[in-house]
């Protein structure tokens, strides 16, 4: 019996909105006005009475032509074409601010780092010097000569001219993102010219535009940015275990810059299935602690509810800092017990030695 009613009074309602054609219908209050300026009609100019003066009077709105005819009904309006997402959605793009242009890459430096490599790479030219830890290489004077032809073509390059590139990956304004940016220095005989962006450079515009391309072209093939982009970012050129007081006292020697092996260590670490309690970035400190796993295996759900989520630690007899210090172009990385205290030699040479294959 229940069913029945219900039923009734849906259909009773269904009813009822039928006749609701004076909110809804082409006449009604509600109705869709989208279209009625197609109904507009030009109206006569006004007309001043005789005897006064008035301004000359131009339509505020004039209605166009095609639009106020005497056609009755309605026109039918072309649909705009579709729009490709895929020129709007994308990667890698270009941006462009008065006299700057860049590659916006939704990827971190890191992922990008070794396409870019690869991009100057395949277009014959040798990467001279690389700056991870700033995010800039520098490739060698490449002569126009002894460039391929297709890189002729494709970067314009001048007879009797060498070129080069510098190349600066910077991380971008929203989380997740880079932005490359790219110039270029030519030289004849003995006059050089200072390091440009396109506008004074078209090398380098056109290498920006390469590398774009490049990058879509390798993204829609599937090929992978993070492989190993991101251990070749930041680790150092080279990591040497020296020794550096009595008692055979030893430290890690890094080829490298303090972002780039502060990066380095704390994966390192990780890798190593060394437990980090805390870090210090200011000061250089990994705090460590040799009696707790790299990561602790999480309670169920049941069990957090429960009360047997996460507890206090306690104090362990194994807890130690990793301490990184810069002296000119290299870090030297040491391990101390407490502040201003050194670890012993056995306890450093475990730990250093546990990092290093993960830092060459």
């Amino acid at each position: 019996m229940k069913r029945i009613t219900g039923a009734a009074l849906m259909l009773a309602g269904l009813t009822s909105l039928s006749g609701c054609s004076w909110l809804w219908g082409d006449k009604g209050y509600f109705r869709d006005r989208s279209n009625d300026y197609l109904d507009a009609r030009n109206l006569a100019p006004m007309q001043v009475p005789e005897g006064l003066d008035s301004k000359p009077l131009d339509p505020l709105l004039p209605v166009p032509p095609h639009v106020a005819d005497v056609t009755p009904g309605r026109a039918d309006i072309m649909r705009p074409h579709q729009v490709n997402q895929g020129m709007l959605v994308g990667d890698f793009s270009i941006q462009r601010s008065a006299d700057k242009s860049w590659i916006v890459a939704q990827r971190i430096p890191a992922q990008v780092w070794s396409m870019a490599l690869a991009y100057f790479e395949e277009l014959g030219f040798a990467v001279d010097e690389e700056r991870p830890h700033v995010g800039e290489f520098t490739t060698v004077w490449l002569a126009t000569a002894a460039a391929s032809e297709a890189s002729r073509e494709a970067l314009s390059l001048d007879k009797g001219h060498e070129t080069r590139f510098r190349v600066r990956i910077e991380p971008g304004v929203q989380r997740n993102t880079s932005e490359i940016y790219v110039d270029a220095a030519t030289r004849k005989g003995s006059r050089e010219s200072a390091w440009a962006a396109d506008k004074k450079q078209p090398e380098a515009g056109l290498a920006l535009s390469g590398m774009e391309r490049f990058f879509n072209q390798a993204g829609s093939k599937g090929q992978s940015f993070s492989l190993l982009a991101s251990k070749q970012f930041d680790t150092p050129r080279r990591a040497t275990l020296i020794e550096a007081g009595e008692g055979g006292l030893q430290v890690l020697q890094l080829d490298a810059g303090m972002e780039q092996a502060w990066s380095g260590v704390g994966r390192a670490l990780s890798t190593a299935g060394i437990y980090v309690d805390d870090i210090d970035r200011s000061q250089g400190l990994y705090f460590i602690d040799l009696d707790r796993k790299a990561e602790p295996k999480k309670p169920g759900l049941v069990r957090r509810m429960l009360g047997g989520g996460k507890k206090a630690a306690m104090p362990s007899a194994q807890q130690y800092r990793v301490k990184l210090t810069q002296i000119s172009r290299q870090v030297f990385v040491g391990v101390e017990r407490a502040p201003g205290e050194l670890a012993d030699a056995a306890t450093t040479r475990r730990i250093l030695t546990a990092i290093q294959p993960h830092l060459n």
